[in-house]
């Protein structure tokens, strides 16, 4: 019986990856073996390296300011996909470097690793893009945000150009719902904003429930013909 353990190909599930500044975000990593068969276990690491290459933030282009982040460890999910969490503190372009280590039971010249697209070897390379949190930052001209998610709230020039009320949450349901006015314990308790979308465990909205993190099948010893993610 054959046991997936050994990396060839990985990628983030997510490419180009799309954030905010000061905001926590997640990378999550997918990896198969030489045969296509989803890595789900074994002592495989993945670090991080994000390096900001363009801003137009004044505070760093004036004064010169270089900016990295560098994070060594990553967290292995149930799904199989590992997570290296991060916080970007400025906006602008990032070169993102998504480095293996491999499980030690395949070190060496037998063990080689991917090249091709933008994995070469040990390294995964590719770009983010950090958006600003901070609506003045995006125009002089609208100051305020609806909703205290960047991701969802919406720049005007006085709250009173909010689509409602703003709603302030906190205590035991600080998370805002923007669909539904409300205010939760778990972002996973909102509805999408967009029609049709469907919310998955980890917060993320997609058109189609398979494209879950939680629904994706992992296949141990076989090819994952499930899979809804392209290798």
């Amino acid at each position: 019986r054959l046991t997936a353990g050994y990396v060839y190909k990985f990628k983030p599930t997510v490419d180009p990856y799309i954030t905010f500044s000061g905001v926590p975000s997640s990378i999550f990593i997918r990896s198969n073996d030489s045969f296509d068969n989803v890595v789900a276990s074994g002592g495989h690491q993945f670090s991080l390296n994000l390096n900001l290459l363009s801003t137009e933030d004044d505070d760093i282009t004036n004064d010169g300011i270089s900016y990295s982040i560098s994070i060594t460890e990553s967290v292995r999910l149930s799904s199989g996909l590992d997570r290296i969490d991060f916080n970007p503190e400025w906006s602008g372009v990032y070169r993102v470097q998504i480095s293996l280590s491999p499980d030690s039971r395949y070190v060496g010249p037998q063990y080689p690793r991917f090249v091709g697209g933008k994995q070469n070897g040990a390294i995964y390379e590719t770009r983010m893009f950090v958006n600003s949190s901070i609506c003045a930052k995006q125009s002089s001209s609208v100051e305020y945000r609806c909703t205290d998610n960047p991701e969802d709230g919406q720049c005007v020039t006085t709250y009173a150009s909010c689509p409602s009320t703003p709603v302030i949450c906190s205590g035991s349901t600080p998370i805002y719902c923007p669909a539904s006015g409300t205010c939760v314990s778990f972002i996973g308790n909102c509805s999408c904003i967009d029609t049709g979308k469907t919310r998955c465990k980890n917060g993320m909205c997609v058109t189609d429930s398979s494209q879950c993190i939680e629904n994706v099948v992992t296949c141990e010893g076989s090819v994952n013909m499930n899979d809804q993610y392209d290798v």
